[in-house]
């Protein structure tokens, strides 16, 4: 059995960024998988800024501002990059000027609707989204220059726009925006006021969140420097009164969940099997962050509530907390697994049968919690079909169900736990179903998932015919 999935071996095999020196790379242009053009033929770029340029060669801006909305509308929920208000001054300003007078603004608008294009391809083609893509690439090197803050905006956007195209580029872009911070910053710093200080502290954790998490999913050491966790700790105040539920403190905490996982995934890189004592310590450091977490955004208060402001952003930051729990104990699976294949000859179905008992009971059951979450996402038709953080809990929910089923199956008939683990596993199934009609890693996730699920429902459903069989 093996917990890694097609999205991680597509970015895993890409090594550390970080110790190039160059602020961007050499050629970002044609990273992105859609090369159709059939909306808006980015060959037009080629244009002389001398001359002045026009905002007619964006498409229309109702498609534009329909593009930032949907970032706002399904993104914004664990990532700051800019307030919602001045991403529409922008849409305006670009689109009201006879010539567009700022390179840096053009390109910041290009890789905000670039990634919200993602999240209604319905309405808007993969062209357009390529070519907003393009020109935010095209334009990325003059950002950098002249407005630090804004490229490391950029570079926030078209990451996340290369993890939604599956692209093992999204590290380079995310080593961009390092570099950008790391050598802008200090200079930046001693001229700028309390609330700009805020702002890009703000970006510069959305910026580490992004690497956190891809670090902690995928399996890699992240690039982000021990004291640059320590500044981001200790930088900005995120208290709100009781019974308060603020955006800025939900995103804090998602930051604070994805820096505490990546720094123990990293614990378990070196593929070395693990100890009771020495699991029980890491998954400790997993609970300090539950335990200091305020009353408002629990997940008991969310459940029990009638109407929660923000419900489905508290839900979400849940999700990517217990993902991460789901993911260390698949890691240490893995790990006994792939320990067990080296020292004895033994079937995969065997070696699952001899996994510690505390591991495997502690992994199924934070897979049952994680499925409770989306279940409940998927009632209140939260579910985005792009989300990368719901798709992978959606795939990882259903493997430790199925697990906990298959292991009821080899021990006698099935019972009720068994009956109602398929159930919540199905909801996941179903899930990554309406995900795979956008997302492609979700469509490989759910063949790789589906067939034992519904293996499993057959004998569910007719249990003497399939022993007899």
């Amino acid at each position: 059995m093996t917990s890694d999935d097609d999205r991680d071996r597509e970015l895993e095999e890409t090594p550390s960024p970080m110790d190039s020196n160059q602020s961007r790379p050499e050629s970002l242009s044609g990273l992105s998988r859609n090369t159709h053009r059939s909306a808006w033929d980015t060959s037009l770029l080629g244009f002389d800024w001398s001359t002045g340029v026009s905002p007619n060669i964006l498409p229309p801006q109702e498609v534009t501002l329909q593009a930032t909305s949907c970032f706002f509308s399904c993104a914004d929920s664990y990532f700051y990059i800019m307030p919602w208000e001045a991403c529409a001054d922008l849409v305006r300003g670009i689109y009201n000027q006879s010539t567009i007078s700022s390179k840096s603004d053009l390109c910041l608008l290009c890789a905000i609707a670039a990634v919200g294009g993602k999240y209604c391809t319905d309405e808007i083609s993969d062209s357009v989204c390529q070519g907003y893509f393009e020109l935010a690439c095209l334009l990325l090197q003059d950002t950098i220059e002249h407005d630090p803050l804004a490229a490391m905006r950029v570079c926030i956007y078209l990451s996340v726009y290369l993890v939604l195209d599956k692209m093992t580029s999204t590290r380079i872009m995310l080593a961009t925006g390092f570099n950008i911070a790391r050598s802008s910053m200090s200079k930046w710093m001693q001229t700028a006021s309390n609330v700009e200080r805020v702002e890009w502290t703000r970006v510069f954790r959305t910026l580490a969140f992004t690497e956190c998490w891809l670090a902690s999913t995928i399996g890699y050491i992240s690039d982000l420097r021990p004291e640059e966790f320590e500044d981001l700790a200790a930088s900005e105040s995120t208290s709100v009164p009781d019974g308060d539920i603020d955006r800025r403190l939900i995103q804090s905490q998602i930051y604070k969940i994805a820096q505490i996982s990546a720094q123990v995934h990293k614990q378990l890189l070196p593929g070395t099997l693990l100890s009771k004592q020495e699991i029980g310590q890491l998954s400790a450091k997993l609970d300090l962050w539950l335990e200091q977490l305020p009353e408002s955004i629990s997940l008991s208060a969310a459940c029990s509530a009638d109407e929660i402001p923000f419900m489905r952003r508290i839900l979400l930051m849940h999700m990517v907390n217990i993902s991460t729990r789901v993911t260390f104990y698949g890691r240490v699976i893995k790990l006994s697994q792939d320990q067990q294949a080296t020292t004895a000859n033994l079937s995969v179905a065997h070696r699952v049968f001899r996994l510690p008992e505390y591991v495997s009971d502690t992994y199924t059951s934070f897979a049952e919690q994680l499925a409770r979450i989306v279940r409940l996402l998927k009632e209140g038709q939260g579910i985005l079909k792009s989300s990368w953080i719901t798709i992978h809990a959606s795939f990882h929910a259903a493997l430790g169900l199925l697990l906990r089923v298959t292991q009821h199956l080899a021990l006698g008939p099935f019972c009720g736990m068994a009956l109602e683990d398929l159930s919540s596993a199905h909801v996941c199934v179903q899930v990554l179903e309406t995900c795979s009609e956008r997302d492609i890693a979700a469509m490989r996730l759910l063949h790789g998932v589906a067939p034992l699920y519904q293996s499993l429902k057959q004998i569910a459903d007719d249990p003497c015919r399939s022993r007899a069989n």
